[in-house]
């Protein structure tokens, strides 16, 4: 009898674990509407350059991308965006990551070659990535996208890694 009431106290804990595993991951997508604009923003990119969010991105459908190296959900959509970039971006389609770690060029550099990243990284301090993040409402995991129209609206936010298709989809009814 001790034995089948460890197993259920074992059952029981594994199912509360695993159930705040698929709460706190919060991998859904949530639409924000298009009434939150997107802030403007300079950030550094890869090259060391300043590369203002208006200025780069009018007119643009973007994908808003914040990740760091060290996530591995992040290197999952990695190839996912670049694969964006190359079927959309001469339709208008601007894809940027913000470094949620605050690396520095050469960092963004070197993520660039290492991962065959096409599309602006950009990076900054860690209060001017928090301002930006602040204005978008927060987020709580990484990866986290914001797809804004060419209006320079937010329509939608995605919490963790999305598949092209999803992403696919997203974009083309915007374009």
């Amino acid at each position: 009898m001790r034995i089948s009431r460890q197993k259920a106290l074992l059952l029981t804990a594994l199912i509360l674990v695993a159930s705040w595993s698929v709460i706190s991951c919060e991998r859904t997508t949530q639409a924000v509407g298009s009434a939150n604009r997107a802030a403007d923003f300079t950030l550094k990119d890869d090259t060391g350059a300043d590369y203002n969010f208006y200025e780069n991105t009018k007119g643009k459908v973007v994908l808003l991308n914040f990740w760091a190296k060290r996530c591995p959900a992040c290197k999952t959509e990695l190839p996912n965006l670049v694969a964006m970039y190359d079927k959309y971006g001469a339709d208008g389609l601007e894809v940027i990551g913000v470094d949620t770690d605050a690396s520095g060029v050469s960092a963004m550099k070197a993520a660039v070659s290492q991962y065959g990243i096409n599309y602006h990284l950009l990076t900054g301090s860690s209060r001017e990535i928090g301002q930006i993040v602040s204005s978008l409402g927060g987020f709580r995991f990484i990866p986290t996208t914001f797809i804004i129209n060419r209006d320079g609206d937010v329509v939608e936010k995605l919490s963790g890694p999305k598949g092209k298709a999803y992403l696919e989809a997203a974009v083309k009814k915007l374009l």
